[in-house]
């Protein structure tokens, strides 16, 4: 939840840069990715998670990046 409103809050600043719909998806969608890239490497080099969990949890992050961009903006134009 705290990461969605940091989400908002950065997505509420750039806002008035990002013109059409594909650029605010892609900046949400972006967000999501890195904080996967941030999360995920520990779970496979502590625990040893497969590669392939890992990825798959880039895939994830990143389509749950693009859900939440959808709905932030229909939310803030």
């Amino acid at each position: 939840m705290s990461c969605a409103l940091l989400a908002a809050f950065l997505y509420s600043m750039a806002a008035p840069a990002l013109k059409n719909l594909t650029q605010r998806l892609l900046f949400i969608s972006l967000l999501g990715v890195f904080a996967a890239i941030a999360f995920l490497p520990a779970y496979w080099n502590w625990y040893g998670f497969p590669r392939e969990a890992i990825a798959i949890g880039l895939i994830e992050w990143g389509v749950g990046g693009l859900l939440m961009g959808l709905v932030f903006a229909k939310l803030i134009k």
